[in-house]
């Protein structure tokens, strides 16, 4: 899409791959905003999301048989010549 997204919520078959999640997420990044936030459901059995270098965790939470993770556009560092 032509858009950019600054809150993104995945919840995915609990069945999903790994492989799968993290590829997902990898094509998702080009269409966040600079701030924006990612939020990942599971299931509490679930490792954590491999994270693009884009995004950083933020948080996790866990209820019953669920667990969210949240991530946050990583701020673009400025390179400066010497």
């Amino acid at each position: 899409p032509n858009r950019r997204f600054d809150l993104v919520f995945l919840d995915p078959p609990y069945a999903l791959g790994e492989e799968d999640l993290a590829r997902a997420l990898q094509l998702l990044t080009p269409h966040l905003e600079h701030d924006a936030m990612v939020v990942v459901e599971r299931s509490l059995r679930s490792p954590e999301p491999t994270w693009p270098a884009q995004l950083e965790r933020e948080d996790e939470r866990s209820w019953g048989d669920t667990r969210a993770w949240s991530a946050v556009v990583r701020p673009a560092t400025t390179k400066v010549e010497a």
